[in-house]
C-alpha cells in the first residue's frame, strides 16, 4: 500500500474520542474562589493561572487543529503547499532589479507582448495597493501596446520599478504579508482534509445539528416576543410601516448555517473550489521576480481575487467560498445582507457534546448575539429616541465598567456598542429559555452538588467560562475585552444578582430599575444615569484580583 493509503486507519485510531464535559472540568479545576462572584465574575471564573490552551474555547479549536496536523503528511504531494513551504524558507530574499531583468529577458526574449503582459499584471497589483498612482503608469497601461510605443526597454523599466515598490510595500512585515496571502488556501486544504476524515468517521451524525437548529428556532421565538413587547417599535409611520414589522420580517428570514451541515457533508463544491484554486494559482505563477515568497504572495492574492469574482453569482456562493477558507475557531458570523448566520464548529462541537442544559444555553446566547446583530444598528438610533437613550445608557455603562475592571487598554463604550448590545440582549434571551424550561425551585437545585453551584448559577458560569482568554496579549477594536464583556453583561442582569445573592454594595449588583434595556417591555428610553460610583467597590475588585488564583 502507498503511505497515504496506510495513514487513514492510523488516524482513525488517533482520532480523539471526545467524552469529557469541558464545563465540569473547568469548574472543578480553574475556579478562583479568592475572587467573589459578585466582585469580579470574570476573574472568579477565569483564573490568572490558566494558560490559553486551558480555556474551553481553545480546547474545542485544538480538536480540529490537531486533526489537521495529523493530516499534514497528505500535503507532501500537494504542489501548492510545496510552493508555500519553499517560499516560507525564502522570506529573507531581497529584490534585485538585475536578477529580475535577466529572468524576464530569458522568458520573453524579443516578444514585446510578453513584456507588456508582465507590465499589466504588476500594474493591476500596484494600482490596487497604492494611493495616488502616477498618471504616466495609468496612461501606459492603455497606450503602451500601440504601434508607436512598443518599446521593450521602457516596459521593462516601468515594470521593474513597480515590482521594486511592491517589495518595499511588503518590507515592514514580510512574514505577516506572506501568512495572510497563503492562509486562505492552507485553511481550505485543512478544512477539506478534516471534513473528509470526520465524514468517514461519521462525526457529523453526533455533533448535535438537530439540537442546534431547535435552539435557533427557540431563540427566534424568544426574540420575536421581546420585539413585540417593545412599545416604541409599534408606531406606524406616514407610509404605513413600523419598525416592528420590519424587524419581524428580518427575524423570520434568517437562515442558519453550521459546520457539518450539507455543505460540509457533500464535499463536491469544496473539492471543486480547491481544484479551481490550484489550477488558477499555477496559471498566475508563470512569472518570477527572483524571490519565491514574493511570487507566491501575488499568485495567491490574484487567484483569490479571481475566485471571489467567480463565486459571486449569488450571496450563497459568496458565503460558501468564504466558509471554505474559514479557520476552525470559536466564532459565529451574521451576513446581514443575505440574512444568514454561520456558526463555526468549535463553537458547538466538541465543546457542547457532554455539557449540561446550561452549556447548551451558553451556545444559545451566541446565537442570540448573532441574531441581535440584525437589530442593533446605528440607523435605528436615528429612528427612535427611546432606543437612542437606551443605547447611550448602555454605552456609558460599558465605559464605566471599563474604568473599573480594565486589565489592559480598554475603549469600551460607544466604540464597542455594536458588539456589547447584542451581547447583553443575547444573554438575556438565552436566560429566558432557561426560565421556560425550569421552575423557580428547579433553578435552585444543584447542578454541581460538590461545588454547591445551582442550575441558575450554572448558566452564568457556562457563559463566562467560554470567554476566558489571554487578555493581555489580545487586540480589541469593535469588541470589548472579555473581562469587560462578562462583567458588563452580568452587572446589567438583576437575575445574576439574585442567583449569587449579591449585596447592594457589590460591584456587579443591579436592580431592574438601574439597568439599560435595548428591547423588551422595560425598554422605555429612560436612560439610567450610570456613574462610576454605580459600579461599586472598584478598589476591592482590583485588590482581590491582585491576589491571583
Amino acid at each position: 500500500l502507498k503511505p497515504t493509503a496506510m495513514m487513514l486507519p492510523l488516524i482513525f485510531w488517533l482520532l480523539p474520542m471526545i467524552r469529557a464535559d469541558f464545563d465540569s472540568y473547568h469548574l472543578h479545576t480553574f475556579l478562583n474562589n479568592s475572587v467573589a462572584p459578585c466582585a469580579n465574575f470574570y476573574r472568579h471564573v477565569c483564573s490568572v493561572s490558566m494558560t490559553a490552551n486551558d480555556t474551553v474555547a481553545r480546547k474545542s479549536e485544538l480538536y480540529y487543529e490537531d486533526l489537521a496536523k495529523e493530516l499534514q503528511s497528505r500535503t507532501r504531494n500537494n504542489p501548492v503547499m510545496n510552493d508555500i513551504a519553499e517560499a516560507r524558507a525564502d522570506l529573507n530574499c531581497i529584490f534585485d532589479a538585475d536578477v529580475y531583468s535577466t529572468i524576464l529577458n530569458e522568458r520573453c526574449k524579443s516578444d514585446f507582448d510578453c513584456y507588456f503582459e508582465e507590465y499589466l499584471y504588476f500594474f493591476k497589483l500596484y494600482n490596487k495597493t497604492h494611493e495616488n498612482v502616477d498618471d504616466s503608469l495609468k496612461f501606459y497601461s492603455t497606450h503602451g501596446n500601440k504601434t508607436n510605443n512598443r518599446n521593450i526597454n521602457q516596459s521593462k523599466k516601468a515594470t521593474s520599478r513597480m515590482v521594486e515598490l511592491l517589495y518595499k510595500n511588503s518590507d515592514h512585515n514580510i512574514t505577516k504579508a506572506f501568512n495572510e496571502s497563503v492562509s486562505y488556501y492552507q485553511l481550505m486544504n485543512d478544512r477539506l482534509f478534516v471534513m473528509e476524515l470526520l465524514n468517514k468517521n461519521a462525526t457529523a451524525n453526533y455533533v448535535g445539528l438537530e439540537k442546534i437548529n431547535n435552539l435557533a428556532k427557540q431563540m427566534q421565538e424568544v426574540i420575536k416576543r421581546r420585539l413585540q413587547e417593545t412599545s416604541w417599535m409599534k408606531p406606524i409611520n406616514e407610509f404605513g410601516f413600523s419598525i416592528l414589522g420590519q424587524y419581524l420580517t428580518i427575524l423570520d428570514e434568517l437562515i442558519f448555517f453550521t459546520d457539518f451541515d450539507c455543505f460540509d457533508r457533500n464535499l463536491t463544491t469544496m473539492r471543486q473550489m480547491n481544484h479551481d484554486f490550484t489550477s488558477r494559482y499555477f496559471e498566475n505563477n508563470k512569472r518570477t521576480t527572483g524571490c519565491t515568497w514574493f511570487d507566491v504572495v501575488h499568485s495567491a492574492n490574484t487567484t483569490d481575487i479571481q475566485l471571489e469574482k467567480k463565486y459571486s453569482a449569488s450571496y450563497q456562493e459568496e458565503v460558501d467560498y468564504g466558509r471554505v477558507g474559514m479557520t476552525f475557531m470559536y466564532n459565529a458570523f451574521n451576513y446581514m445582507d443575505a440574512s444568514m448566520i454561520a456558526v463555526s464548529g468549535p463553537t458547538f462541537y466538541p465543546i457542547n457534546e457532554n455539557t449540561t442544559d446550561a452549556g447548551n444555553l451558553a451556545f444559545a446566547y451566541i446565537l442570540g448575539h448573532e441574531i441581535y446583530h440584525s437589530f442593533v444598528t446605528e440607523a435605528l438610533q436615528n429612528r427612535s429616541e427611546e432606543y437612542k437613550n437606551e443605547a447611550d445608557c448602555l454605552a456609558e455603562h460599558y465605559n464605566q465598567t471599563c474604568q473599573v475592571f480594565a486589565e489592559s487598554e480598554c475603549n469600551s463604550g460607544s466604540k464597542t456598542f455594536s458588539e456589547d448590545g447584542p451581547d447583553l440582549e443575547g444573554v438575556r434571551a438565552a436566560y429566558e429559555l432557561l426560565k421556560q424550561k425550569y421552575t423557580s425551585d428547579q433553578l435552585m437545585d444543584y447542578e454541581y452538588p460538590d461545588l454547591k453551584i445551582t442550575r441558575d448559577q450554572s448558566y452564568f458560569y457556562a457563559v463566562a467560562l467560554r470567554w476566558c482568554r489571554d487578555i493581555a496579549n489580545s487586540e480589541y477594536r469593535e469588541h470589548s475585552p472579555e473581562n469587560i464583556r462578562i462583567n458588563g453583561m452580568f452587572s446589567q442582569m438583576p437575575e445574576f444578582s439574585r442567583a449569587f445573592e449579591c449585596k447592594p454594595d457589590d460591584p456587579l449588583y443591579s436592580e431592574p430599575d438601574q439597568v439599560c434595556y435595548l428591547f423588551g417591555p422595560n425598554s422605555k428610553g429612560k436612560h439610567a444615569n450610570v456613574t462610576k460610583e454605580d459600579i461599586k467597590g472598584s478598589s476591592a475588585v482590583i485588590e482581590t484580583f491582585d491576589q491571583g488564583a
